[in-house]
């Protein structure tokens, strides 16, 4: 097992150890730490490049945090006796970043992609809520203080 990390473009092999202890394979974005993690199944290129441009949208929303955020996806067949049929494919994400709360997300549909982008879509909606209730705090405070410097010097 051979852990491959790709770096603006670059590719780079670490040794056995250093990697696969809990990644099979890491993929960066341009400024996100994307880590790809893969269950009975072997990652193509184009589910890699479908991954990357999925987790734009992520890195998107994230903004300036992005560059310090981890997202750690793990994608593969499900495990158990399933191994025919709807929904063998899962998709999990795991996103933590600093000031924030960790998002977790997991889906299983029948195709790989379909996974990656209902896990996506699923990632987005919980990031964006995270962000509203963020923001519809701050404008709850900055009113509060206002009506108090407002009416409470009289």
């Amino acid at each position: 097992m051979r852990t491959v990390i790709r770096y603006r473009g670059e590719y780079a092999t670490l040794p056995t150890w250093a990697g696969s202890f809990f990644f099979h394979a890491s993929v960066y974005n341009e400024r996100m730490d994307i880590r790809i993690k893969q269950t009975d199944y072997q990652l193509t290129p184009e589910v890699s490049n479908y991954i990357d441009d999925k987790m734009r949208a992520i890195e998107k929303l994230l903004g300036d945090d992005a560059e310090l955020a981890r997202c750690e996806i793990e994608i593969g067949r499900d495990a158990g006796g399933q191994r025919h049929g709807e929904h063998i494919w899962f998709a999990e994400i795991n996103i933590r970043y600093p000031g924030g709360e960790s998002v977790r997300v997991t889906n299983r549909e029948s195709t790989i992609n379909a996974a990656i982008d209902l896990a996506k879509d699923e990632a987005v909606r919980q990031l964006r809520k995270g962000r509203q209730a963020h923001t519809r705090f701050l404008r709850k405070s900055g009113a509060a203080i206002k009506n108090l410097m407002r009416w409470g010097s009289e």
